[in-house]
């Protein structure tokens, strides 16, 4: 059953392309949920190659039959065929794998010996059936076209042993087999207590493998007491997951209901495929198949379907416009206005905050390249990390002398009151006015004043 579901979206979105991609998933998560089947059911659907079809496979189990079926896409009627199985050319491969790892355990193998013989019995020409037998490893007794004598033996040789179970390994090694096939249908049987010994294999690894080759599993559970029906549960959820169906025996007799064996084979029989076609569709899809069965009544099979797009590419981009053109009008208009915006609080902060004016530069001697930008009415020089000038060398007081611009633009360097004094031309000096190219002394650290430019 293919459930596919791409969500495209981010968590903030910042384009167009991102609301819309947001919007997309929305919409999908609510409308392509996928529809839980009932134990017994299971439906493939896929498209055709190169055609504007899709094809439908459906296995009942139960007994069920299906004498038509309607088709349904996105809640809207199409037209459809319906071919029941088999069909001419189909045939349908049963794996009966027998859990045989406990001696305590006779009983219980007897029993699925005998209901197997029961299977055996109700076998039709497009059946191939095989028998094998698991405790710590698989051991095929009976392969597929196997003659009746061969699986009478098989049968009869079946004996409990005191084994490991590997239950899910087991499994994963039945389904392979049953993959090796050409049968248009496969079906594993397990007879076990639903005990599993394994360590390097889970139930995920089972249906994993189970889904990709379309095998459904009908689990047969024999509990040794009422205390280990528990157990079982590892048996109901191979079956419920992969669309079989699950029955438990009597914990003293080892009895079943009688229909069991019909059931067994009846699970890979019933049903059919449905043909139809889909238009200029695309994308995911919800479907349901709504059959009517042979003994009354209806029965709705839900799924969806992933259409391929095989429009040309003019096609798509002319369609992608006329679905999308509001939401790409609306996100040239917002994107239009948020531009505008930008620009009026970009005019606006260029009116508000004045211009930064460079009075002089003053550059150190040291031989370093170190130059600072004087764009204050009084520039503070010092040791401190709080001056406008700040300079490195501990000569020099942590405030020690400041340059000054005056309205007409002259500067003045005046003293704060340093430790080591300020001086100019080898001068000391409280204040003074000082022409560009001047030089001064702070402490050891000599001054060069320069024009801004």
């Amino acid at each position: 059953m293919k459930r596919l579901l791409n969500v495209l979206a981010e968590r903030n979105v910042r384009s167009t392309r991102g609301l819309a991609a947001l919007l997309l998933a929305s919409i999908c998560t609510f409308a392509f949920a996928q529809p839980a089947l009932k134990p017994g059911e299971l439906i493939q659907c896929e498209p055709v190659a190169q055609k504007p079809e899709a094809r439908c496979t459906f296995m009942l189990s139960g007994g069920a039959a299906a004498s038509s079926v309607s088709v349904s896409l996105q809640q809207q009627a199409v037209k459809s065929t319906f071919t029941p199985y088999p069909a001419q050319g189909q045939s349908t491969a049963v794996l009966m794998l027998v859990d045989i790892s406990d001696p305590r355990r006779a009983k219980a193998v007897a029993s699925a010996a005998t209901l197997i013989k029961q299977v055996l019995a109700q076998k039709q020409p497009h059946h191939s059936i095989a028998i094998a037998q698991f405790d710590s490893a698989l051991t095929l007794s009976a392969d597929f076209g196997a003659d009746e004598a061969t699986q009478q033996a098989a049968l009869t040789a079946m004996v409990p042993k005191g084994y490991a179970t590997e239950l899910y390994k087991s499994s994963l090694e039945a389904i392979a087999l049953l993959k090796k096939t050409s049968s248009t249908r496969r079906a594993l049987i397990i007879f076990s207590d639903g005990k599993a010994e394994d360590k390097g294999y889970r139930h995920e690894d089972v249906m994993r493998e189970a889904l990709a080759a379309q095998v459904m599993i009908f689990t047969v559970g024999y509990p040794e007491s009422p205390a280990e029906t528990p157990y079982l549960q590892t048996l109901e959820r191979l079956a419920k997951e992969s669309g079989g169906l699950h029955r438990v025996a009597s914990t003293t007799d080892k009895s079943l209901p009688e229909d069991t064996a019909a059931q067994m084979l009846g699970f890979a029989t019933q049903g059919g495929t449905v043909t139809f076609g889909y238009g200029e569709r695309i994308g995911e899809h919800a479907i349901e198949l709504k059959l009517k069965l042979v003994e009354g009544g209806e029965l709705v099979l839900p799924t969806t379907l992933s259409l391929p797009d095989n429009r040309p590419t003019s096609k798509k981009v002319t369609d992608h416009l006329k679905s999308y053109a509001a939401l790409y009008v609306g996100g040239v208009g917002l994107l239009l206005v948020l531009l505008a915006i930008l620009l009026w609080r970009r005019k606006r902060r260029q009116v508000e905050e004045p211009a930064v004016i460079t009075y002089a530069m003053l550059e150190e001697l040291s031989g370093q390249g170190i130059t600072h930008r004087l764009q204050k009415q009084a520039n503070r020089i010092g040791r401190a990390a709080d001056n406008d000038v700040c300079l490195q060398n501990n000569s020099v007081s942590a405030y020690h002398a400041e340059i000054n611009v005056r309205r007409d633009g002259s500067l003045v360097l005046i003293d704060l009151g340093s430790s080591n004094g300020t001086y100019l031309n080898d001068q000391k000096i409280s204040s003074e006015t000082v022409e560009f190219g001047t030089v001064m002394e702070l402490g050891e650290v000599r001054l060069r004043l320069r024009r801004p430019d």
